[in-house]
């Protein structure tokens, strides 16, 4: 068993992972977001945060509602954390310190070591190439596969000055400030997706048969509705909001109720469609004040409108 070389640094090339030095590096350059992509997402989902929270609010809450906003509050409090690390991160990253000439002089002593052992490994090969066995062989082979990927690394480093200590000055906290990044897009991404769940379950209806418990927004598009003149059609009001039922555990229900209608005593002209709630005046209808009721269940609403001359 052929045995292991450390790399400059910390870490160390082992035999599954020689082979992948120079991909593993390619990908994770590819994988780093710029900081100003990373501002211009984090503030866009921000602002849409914002504008669902909102709406969200209006929406009402119940215990169905509940457990989305209770998971919303939990991931934005920690996504806020987050951001405010990556904010350290970002502004201290320009402190990182740059390759120095002692570490180019490790890189170049390095180089010539990965030569000098490469050539040797060759040699030995072609020497012994026909007396070899056939584990000697696949331990050659594999030595100088290990070797190769290392003097190309060693090489490109050599090149670019800027990955010399180890990709740490050209992509910080060897990709962990790009990481950290994406993980807070991440997060906002799924807020986003839960607070439009909340939304989307505040304004589910229940089935028709819950308990009403309230009755609430019942209004009009007139106030006053004046009796048309002998031999005119009826005047009519209709429902300008329709009123939202809830049962205890404030989840609204399907409308199912009936509206009625009730004025002065022996009041003549004036009739309430029971399913949609308009109301029609008729030519001589009794003048005064009118009380117009949906019901569903044992809960009523009621608002008043005037018929006038």
């Amino acid at each position: 068993m052929m045995s292991r070389r450390p790399r400059t640094g910390s870490w160390v090339i082992g035999l599954g992972t020689a082979a992948l030095v120079l991909t593993t590096a390619a990908a994770g350059a590819g994988a780093a977001a710029p900081a100003s992509n990373f501002a211009s997402r984090y503030a866009q989902y921000s602002a849409t945060e914002t504008q669902l929270l909102q709406q969200a609010a209006a929406a009402g809450a119940s215990t169905t509602t509940a457990a989305y906003a209770s998971t919303v509050q939990t991931i934005n409090a920690q996504v806020a954390a987050l951001y405010a690390a990556e904010q350290v991160l970002a502004s201290a990253k320009t402190g990182i310190p740059a390759a120095g000439a002692a570490e180019r002089a490790k890189l170049r002593a390095e180089q010539k070591t990965l030569t000098r052992e490469l050539r040797q490994v060759r040699s030995h090969a072609g020497k012994g190439k026909k007396g070899l066995k056939a584990a000697e062989k696949r331990d050659l082979k594999l030595k100088e596969k290990i070797w190769t990927a290392q003097l190309k690394q060693v090489a490109y480093e050599l090149a670019h000055p800027a990955l010399a200590a180890g990709n740490w000055k050209t992509h910080p906290y060897d990709h962990g400030l790009s990481g950290l990044q994406q993980s807070i897009l991440t997060l906002q991404q799924s807020a986003i997706h839960y607070t439009q769940l909340w939304i989307t379950a505040a304004k589910a209806p229940a089935p028709t048969g819950g308990t009403p418990a309230t009755i609430t927004g019942l209004a009009y598009t007139q106030a006053t509705i004046a009796v048309p003149a002998s031999g005119s059609p009826a005047a009519t009001d209709a429902v300008a909001t329709m009123p939202v039922v809830r049962d205890a555990q404030s989840n609204v229900l399907a409308d199912a109720g009936t509206f009625s209608i009730a004025g002065p005593t022996a009041a003549t002209g004036v009739a309430v469609d029971s399913a949609t709630g308009q109301v029609s005046v008729s030519a001589g209808a009794t003048l005064g004040t009118y009380v117009v009721t949906y019901t569903q269940g044992s809960v009523s609403e009621s608002v008043n409108l005037t018929v006038s001359q």
